[in-house]
């Protein structure tokens, strides 16, 4: 994780510094989130699309430093708990999201799916989850 963040913070471009708050580089955030770790601090929130931004920028570096890997594994061996219970709302709404969508339902019902996500990324999940399903014959 260190080696990581140390890889992204030195690709860092000038454009995406002001979308990042970073922490105290000497500590780890054991049950903050991989992307927390991994840039040591948290994308601001008021920079819009910044998230998308951030995300794809980290996974470029960890595939450069080839880090993926470990830090897939890493994110593997974390207790999750009965279904879930100890993830964060977001990490238990995108499980189950996964687990309707493993089963490729011809139909699917989404109430109120995503509930702590900002409304554009709800509607962006929803979107590319369609590309789960079947298509219609």
């Amino acid at each position: 994780m260190v080696a990581a963040r140390r890889v992204f913070r030195e690709a860092l471009p000038a454009t995406l510094r002001d979308a990042i708050v970073f922490f105290d580089e000497d500590r780890d955030l054991p049950n903050g989130p991989v992307l927390s770790n991994v840039l040591l601090g948290r994308v601001a929130a008021a920079e819009a699309g910044a998230e998308a931004r951030v995300r794809e920028l980290v996974m470029a570096q960890l595939d450069a430093a080839e880090l993926r890997r470990d830090v897939v594994l890493l994110v593997a061996d974390v207790p999750t708990g009965s279904d879930g219970s100890l993830l964060p709302v977001t990490g238990r709404e995108r499980v189950a999201m996964a687990r309707a969508l493993a089963k490729r339902p011809h139909l699917i019902v989404l109430n109120q799916v995503l509930g702590t996500s900002a409304m554009r990324n709800a509607i962006a999940s929803c979107a590319g989850y369609a590309s789960f399903l079947p298509m219609p014959r």
